[in-house]
């Protein structure tokens, strides 16, 4: 006798990894001949985002499903209203066998007409075991019937959610008021045979005395989004301990992060959301203090996200630190939001140009919501937020830092415009940031945060330190209570100027792409450059440049800007043929292309510089070039340093005088005493004295040169020069020159 084993592959439960069989049992199903009615239904709702092809998915399951099993071998759920011949004898096949009982008041007629049970049953939810107390009497064998042991799939009563909820059958007009919903969301890998089927199905039947499938469909919209996953795009769990609990990912991550990372999410790619730490045990501080285990008693642990740390530097962060800068000068000022306005027409066209791009981000993030698309209004407040700090706030400092003067009304515009900016922004964010929006709501125009500090103030997620109460007193300005409570921001179409918006935009180009230039010529922003030089075929962007030359010059730190019709002098383009892509396009031209393409005029493959693409004839033959058709390659005249984008041509000089290289050492030593005010916790409006000790007469001639550069941008009453720093004095380099330098406050 030969005894051997064999193996074979058994499933296992997903949460307790117990081994599973497979086991033959009657089960009960609807019929599902009727499909071709959901797929109408189907077809008459919108499916997002587009990009999964919702509806073709739906209709995919509906063509290839069988008939809807509808039963479970469970205790718990909504009982089937399904009545069995209690006689055996009574074949299944006989349609007498079984009963389904339509309502409540049914069943309690049946009881009453000659079953039993209902006086145990009433009073009490159609549930096991109440509702199996019931029993009634079948007209056709006389017979008592009983229940089916079987509870309801859940999706069936899932599925009619949008006629139950609403009172269909006790509310009729509430119900005609509000069917059907506008928007439905949820997970959509596997609701599609779920969820999103039961509820077309339901609302098909229901309304199959209508022949319109727009008056059946359960909802407008749906919007499906995939799964939240852990950062390395793995399911979590709580039997490895890599689930994260809401109270760890709230008190770590912060939770109007969260909600940013959600909205901003493209929902037709998981989340990864972040890294639980089983090994890392934590202790929560909450509100009500602090704590080791979530509510369920699970011990708190370490959560990490890079997702959220990028979320926290590149919105929530500098959003902060945008209203920290005007409440902290604000309440130096003692700006009154209630001071006439000064009229937007005679304000600076910075000022302008910020309140026209709040009106087009009004509008965009408008369209974007009522679109249900969270993502695109996210992408546009996050680049607004970036204008406002990086562009607008930067370029305005030196407003706000002047001393107070009643009669300075670019001051009172500055703060008018940004406060007006803030209070918007709190509003259009309100959504997404309710709980940081809501306090910048109330500072800003309710009432003072006494004693208040950084948002989110605990390890990585603190924000800023500063206390930031505003107002002395609550403003008397008649606002609603809360951010929430405020009506959506309209755009103002009378401060939108479009043709501003694209100059500026133009601008900002430029000044990226000089900014990249500086990088590649390893020049930092605080050494002045003799000259930028640009050149654009597109009269718009030429006007656009030569208009706001005086914001590029500042911005690159160039002493000049010229605008030129052609680089030539300075730069020259070489361009050749890409095999690797023309090969299959132009197989029997490719030698042609590669001996010819360098010798064609320059202007006529400038587009593909540009991503455009490009038709020539050569040798009789007419090509069209993509811009990956070509390598473009530059060479550049000694001293210079060029690039392109979007058609605008940039030519950056890099030959530095000894006055050019003595100006940035000045700059250099500003940082310097700007850091040294920082580390002494001074308030920004602390004034000092500022001494130095040097022997390098490089940078004795630039003391000479710039002193009062120096003592303006760091508010230093004196520049002296002594022999004997004391022991605290900082030694720094300025260029190759060392120095040593200390403050003191005033």
């Amino acid at each position: 006798l030969n005894v051997e084993q064999y193996p074979h592959i058994y499933p296992h439960c997903w949460r307790t990894g117990d081994e599973l069989v497979f086991r033959l049992v009657d089960e009960w199903f609807i019929n599902m001949d009727w499909r071709e009615e959901i797929m109408g239904v189907t077809d008459a709702i919108r499916w997002l985002p587009e990009s999964i092809q919702g509806g073709e998915r739906e209709r995919e399951w509906l063509t290839n499903m069988r008939d809807w099993m509808i039963s479970k071998k469970r205790y718990w759920g909504l009982a089937l209203p399904i009545w069995v011949d209690e006689d055996e004898s009574v074949p299944w096949t006989d349609p007498a066998k079984f009963e389904v009982i339509g309502s409540l008041a049914e069943l309690k007629q049946r009881a009453l007409d000659g079953g039993a049970g209902w006086d145990e049953f009433e009073g009490h939810t159609p549930h096991k075991p109440w509702i199996d107390k019931v029993k009634i009497r079948s007209p056709k064998t006389g017979n008592l019937m009983t229940r089916v042991q079987d509870v309801g799939n859940p999706w069936l009563d899932a599925g009619i959610v949008p006629f139950s909820t609403l009172g269909f059958n006790t509310h009729p007009d509430l119900w005609q008021k509000w069917f059907p919903a506008d928007l439905v969301t949820e997970c959509f890998p596997g609701q599609f045979r779920n969820w999103f089927y039961s509820l077309l199905s339901m609302a098909t039947m229901m309304g199959s005395d209508k022949s319109d499938p727009e008056e059946k469909k359960p909802f407008k919209t749906l919007l499906g989004h995939r799964l939240v996953m852990n950062e390395a795009g793995k399911p979590m769990h709580k039997s490895d301990g890599t689930a994260i609990w809401f109270e760890e990912a709230a008190e770590q991550i912060g939770v109007d992060t969260m909600r940013w990372m959600y909205l901003q999410q493209n929902p037709a790619s998981d989340l990864r959301f972040g890294t639980r730490h089983p090994d890392q045990p934590v202790t929560l501080q909450t509100p009500n203090g602090p704590t080791d285990r979530t509510i369920d008693g699970v011990p708190t642990n370490l959560v990490t996200s890079t997702p959220a740390d990028e979320t926290r530097r590149m919105v929530l962060i500098p959003l902060w630190n945008s209203y920290a800068f005007f409440v902290n000068y604000a309440r130096l000022d003692e700006f009154d939001p209630t001071a006439p306005l000064v009229p937007v027409a005679s304000r600076p066209e910075i000022d302008r140009w910020i309140l026209s791009n709040l009106q087009a981000l009004t509008t965009g993030m408008r369209a974007a919501l009522d679109d249900y698309n969270t993502p695109e209004a996210c992408r546009l407040a996050a680049a607004f937020i970036d204008d406002l700090s990086n562009w607008y706030i930067r370029r305005n400092r030196r407003r706000f830092w002047r001393s107070k003067d009643a009669s300075d009304t670019d001051k009172l515009a500055a703060y008018q415009t940004l406060y007006e900016v803030l209070v918007t922004v709190t509003k259009l964010l309100a959504p997404m940031m309710p709980f940081l929006s809501e306090r910048m709501y109330q500072n800003l125009v309710r009432s003072p945060e006494t004693g208040v500090r950084g948002q989110e103030s605990e390890g990585k997620r603190q924000i800023d330190a500063a206390v930031l109460t505003f107002n002395p007193q609550p403003l008397t300005l008649n606002l609603p209570e809360s951010v929430h409570l405020c009506d959506y921001p309209d755009a103002d179409a009378a401060l939108l100027d479009t043709d501003l918006n694209a100059r500026m935009a133009t601008a900002q180009v430029v000044v990226a792409l000089g900014h990249k230039l500086r990088d590649m010529a390893d020049q930092r922003v605080r050494q002045p450059l003799a000259e930028l030089r640009v050149s654009s075929s597109d009269p718009a962007a030429r006007d656009a440049i030569e208009r706001l030359a005086d914001v590029v010059r500042e911005e690159l730190n160039v002493k000049q800007l010229t605008v030129v019709e052609s680089l030539a002098d300075i730069v020259k383009y070489t361009y050749k043929a890409n095999l690797k892509t023309l090969g299959p396009k132009y197989g029997k031209l490719l030698n042609v292309l590669r001996e010819k393409l360098p010798t064609v005029d320059g202007k006529l493959l400038a587009p593909l510089r540009a991503g455009e693409s490009v038709t020539i004839t050569l040798d009789g033959h007419e090509i069209t070039l993509a811009p990956d058709d070509v390598q473009v390659g530059t060479e550049q005249a000694p001293g210079w340093v060029s690039g392109d984008d979007r058609g605008i041509q940039l030519a950056l000089s890099t030959s530095l005088t000894p006055s050019l290289l003595r100006e940035g050492m000045a700059r250099d030593f500003i940082r310097q005493i700007q850091q040294l005010r920082k580390d002494a916790d001074l308030e920004i409006e602390n004034r000092i004295r500022v001494s130095y000790s040097t022997t390098e007469p490089e940078v004795l001639t630039m003391f000479t040169e710039w002193c009062h550069l120096i003592q303006g941008e760091t508010l230093a009453d004196s520049l002296t020069s002594s022999n004997a720093p004391p022991e605290d004095a900082k030694p720094v380099n300025i260029g190759d020159c060392k120095v040593s330098v200390w403050i003191e406050k005033v």
